[in-house]
């Protein structure tokens, strides 16, 4: 312990008032030693200490330790103090052991939430992901094992060097399609389904669809069937061009 709790009481007890300064001192002294090495209130085996390991461990002398008061005296080899409390001991080995416990626990929970990232930010980290497998003619990862007949994007397709928005906006036409399955990790089939789509709503239309999909994908937005949420927003504006067409 690094206190050492003595009650105010103590100071009219008549095992206090009714000794010598001197042994109130060494009585003090014993005290604290007592407490930093939680014994218990007991100094055992030190009857045959000389008087400098006295002066060396605990601040006083052989002689001091010696004197016959009421506030420590010696039974047999240990020198037993009259007033220490041992249940203060218990009370902060079970604080201690708390603590540990505690603090392996709280290590334990942060351990877990660093290796389970937040849906949310592990669909950023999936975007991440395909995106620059998208980019750089990569396959697309994932237990299904979808996407591993995909051919990668051309390198004439001239992606830039700027942030997504641009290298969307670099991809030549004849590519989007191959472009929008290799990130939507979809099958080879669909390109010419995002191709027809294309030829409806026209090259840069779908572009722009493509543009807003990969950001809100790339802020978060669950889309955890990426081929099949760009889709359906393709063929919204699919129909609505063909309504609009039979106005």
């Amino acid at each position: 312990m690094n206190w050492l709790p003595i009650s105010t009481s103590t100071r009219t007890s008549p095992e206090f008032i009714g000794s010598e300064p001197t042994a109130r001192a060494t009585w003090l002294c014993l005290m604290l030693y007592c407490a930093e090495h939680e014994t218990g209130g007991v100094i055992r085996d030190c009857a045959s200490w000389g008087d400098r390991r006295w002066m060396q461990t605990v601040g006083c002398t052989k002689h001091e330790a010696l004197l016959q008061t009421d506030l420590y005296r010696f039974r047999k080899n240990d020198l037993v103090l009259w007033g220490y409390d041992p249940r203060y001991e218990d009370v902060i080995r079970k604080k201690r052991l708390g603590g540990a416990i505690g603090g392996k626990l709280s290590g334990a929970a942060r351990s877990a939430k660093h290796e389970s990232t937040p849906l949310k930010d592990s669909f950023k980290d999936s975007f991440k992901d395909s995106f620059m497998d998208s980019l750089n003619g990569g396959e697309r990862r994932g237990e299904e094992g979808r996407g591993r007949d995909l051919k990668p994007v051309p390198e004439e397709a001239g992606l830039g060097t700027g942030d997504k928005y641009e290298k969307i906006r670099s991809i030549p036409q004849a590519d989007l399609a191959q472009w929008a399955v290799n990130f939507c990790g979809d099958k080879l089939d669909w390109v010419r389904v995002y191709k027809s789509y294309i030829s409806v709503i026209g090259p840069e239309a779908f572009r722009a669809i493509l543009e807003q999909f990969v950001g809100e994908v790339y802020s978060g937005e669950d889309c955890r069937n990426r081929g099949a949420a760009l889709v359906a927003r393709v063929k919204r504006a699919v129909d609505d061009k063909r309504k609009g067409g039979t106005k």
